[in-house]
C-alpha cells in the first residue's frame, strides 16, 4: 500500500438531494473521525453501517452537522486501499459543505477529480483499464459505451489485453533476435498481423522486402500489411476510411498500396538549402587513393574465386595483423574499374556506415562459423541438376536478398586458412579445414 495524504471529497452530484455521500480516505482517516463522531473508532466493525451524530466538534452539542448513517472500510477491503469513511447525509448544501469543511479542518485536504480512482490504481485495487473504465462508464452516452466500459471494470477487456501483450512480448523477442540474427525467419510483421487480433493495418519496417498484402488473422478479420522496403524508392498509402454515428463506430474500410517514388520531381529549394554540403561531400570523394590493373566486380564472389573478395581480405589481414579474415560479399554487380580509384570507388564495396573488428576464436568457433555460413549460402546439391547456391522466387524484389533465400552478408568466406566445401554433404557438415594457409597445422579445438 502506497500512503499518500488524507483526502475527502463528495461522491454524489454535487446538487441538493434527499442523500449525499462524502467519503474520508487515508491514513489519518481514523484520527479526523474520531474528533466528529462520539463512537470510539476501535468499536467500529468494519464494513458495517452506524446511525450516528456528525459533529464539528463532538465534545460540543450544539456544532451537530447532522445524523447520518457512517461506514468504515478497512484498508484491505476498500475501493482506494486505505482506511476509508463514507458518510451518508442529508443532501442539504449546508450539511456537505460544513461536514467537508471539518475534515480539512482536522487535517484533511479536498481531493482532486479522479484522485479516489487513482489511489484505487496505485495501491493495486485495479488495473489503470479498469481506472480509466470508471471514467468511460460515468461519461457513457450510449449503451454500447457503457456495456464497454463495464466490461473494462469487470476485467475482461483486461484479459484480452494481456493475452494480446503476451503474444506481443513473444514477438517482440523474435523481432530483436531477428534484427541482431537476420538469417533466422524474416515473417515477424505477419505473424503479428496473423496472430493478434486488433489489428487493421500493420506497416513493416526493418524489412528489405515489398509487401502489399492483407491477410486474415485468428478472428478472420482483414488485415493490410504494407512494407516500401528500403532505399526510399517507395511509400507506402494507406487510405483509412471510417463511418460513426454519434460516438458510435458503425463501420471502417482500410486499403494500401506500395507507391513508387523515383518519378517524383526533385525539390529545388532542398538541393539549394544543401548544396554547399553537397559539393563538399563530392570534392572528398573525388579524391584519388590507387590503381587498379583489372577491373574488380562482386558478381563472381558469390560462386567461387573473386578479387573483389581477395582485396578485403588482403586489407583486412594487413590492417589488423590478424590470423584469418572473413568477409561477405556486400553488394550483388558493383564494379571498380581498372585504373585511378576514387574515394568514391570504395562504397562500391560496402556503402554503408562500416567497421572491423578483431576477434580471438577457437578453432571450433571458426569451422562453426563456416558451416553456418555455407548452410545460408549453398544449397545441398542431391544431383549435378540441383542449383550450386539457395535462391528463392519470394526474394526476387529484395534489394539485400537479391533472390538469395537468405542475406547476402552472411556469406562470409575465409582466408588465412585453407578449407574445402563439400555442397553434396548435409548442413553443419560441409567445411573441412585442412591447414592455416602458412603451412602451420590448423588447431579445431
Amino acid at each position: 500500500m502506497i500512503v499518500f495524504d488524507t483526502i475527502v471529497s463528495e461522491c454524489t452530484a454535487p446538487y441538493k438531494s434527499a442523500l449525499s455521500i462524502v467519503r474520508l480516505v487515508g491514513s489519518s482517516a481514523k484520527e479526523i473521525a474520531s474528533k466528529m463522531v462520539k463512537k470510539t473508532i476501535d468499536s467500529f466493525s468494519p464494513s458495517h453501517a452506524y446511525y450516528l451524530s456528525i459533529y464539528e466538534d463532538k465534545t460540543k452539542e450544539d456544532t451537530i452537522i447532522d445524523k447520518a448513517l457512517v461506514i468504515f472500510f478497512e484498508a484491505e477491503h476498500s475501493f482506494c486501499g486505505e482506511d476509508t469513511f463514507e458518510f451518508y447525509v442529508h443532501g442539504s448544501r449546508i450539511i456537505v459543505n460544513e461536514l467537508i469543511e471539518t475534515t480539512i479542518r482536522y487535517g484533511a485536504r479536498r481531493a482532486k477529480g479522479g484522485e479516489f480512482t487513482y489511489k484505487a490504481y496505485i495501491n493495486g485495487k485495479m488495473e489503470l483499464v479498469e481506472s480509466e473504465a470508471i471514467n468511460e462508464l460515468i461519461n457513457a452516452r450510449t449503451k454500447r459505451s457503457k456495456n464497454f466500459a463495464l466490461k473494462s471494470l469487470n476485467g475482461e477487456n483486461s484479459k484480452v489485453l494481456n493475452s494480446l501483450k503476451e503474444k506481443l512480448n513473444l514477438l517482440n523477442a523474435e523481432i530483436e533476435v531477428n534484427i541482431d540474427y537476420p538469417e533466422y525467419d524474416e515473417d515477424a510483421s505477419i505473424k503479428v498481423a496473423e496472430q493478434v487480433p486488433g489489428f487493421d493495418l500493420i506497416l513493416y519496417g526493418h524489412d528489405h522486402t515489398r509487401h502489399n498484402d492483407t491477410v486474415k488473422n485468428t478472428e478472420g478479420k482483414e488485415v493490410v500489411c504494407l512494407d516500401p522496403a528500403n532505399n526510399a524508392i517507395s511509400m507506402s498509402d494507406a487510405p483509412i476510411i471510417v463511418e460513426k454515428n454519434g460516438d458510435t463506430l458503425i463501420g471502417k474500410k482500410v486499403t494500401g498500396q506500395v507507391v513508387d517514388v523515383t518519378s517524383e520531381p526533385v525539390d529545388q529549394d532542398f538541393i539549394k538549402h544543401f548544396q554547399a554540403n553537397m559539393d563538399e561531400v563530392e570534392a572528398w570523394v573525388k579524391k584519388p587513393i590507387g590503381q587498379f590493373t583489372d577491373d574488380v566486380n562482386t558478381r563472381e564472389s558469390f560462386v567461387g574465386s573473386s578479387a573483389y573478395i581477395d582485396l578485403v581480405h588482403n586489407l583486412q589481414l594487413e590492417i589488423t595483423g590478424a590470423d584469418i579474415s572473413f568477409n561477405a560479399p556486400l553488394l550483388f554487380d558493383a564494379t571498380i574499374h581498372k585504373g585511378e580509384v576514387k574515394m568514391s570507388d570504395m562504397f562500391n564495396l560496402y556503402k554503408f556506415e562500416n567497421a572491423l573488428y578483431v576477434l580471438r576464436m577457437k578453432g571450433s568457433e571458426i569451422r562453426k562459423h563456416l558451416e553456418m555460413s555455407y548452410d545460408l549460402w549453398v544449397n545441398t546439391m542431391k544431383s549435378p541438376d540441383d542449383h550450386l547456391l539457395l535462391l528463392s522466387e519470394r526474394t526476387k524484389g529484395d534489394q539485400q536478398r537479391l533472390g538469395f533465400t537468405n542475406f547476402s552478408f552472411n556469406f562470409d568466406s575465409a582466408a588465412g586458412i585453407d578449407y574445402e566445401v563439400d555442397v553434396t554433404k548435409p548442413n553443419s557438415e560441409k567445411v573441412k579445414i585442412l591447414r592455416m594457409s602458412n603451412g602451420e597445422p590448423f588447431d579445431e579445438k
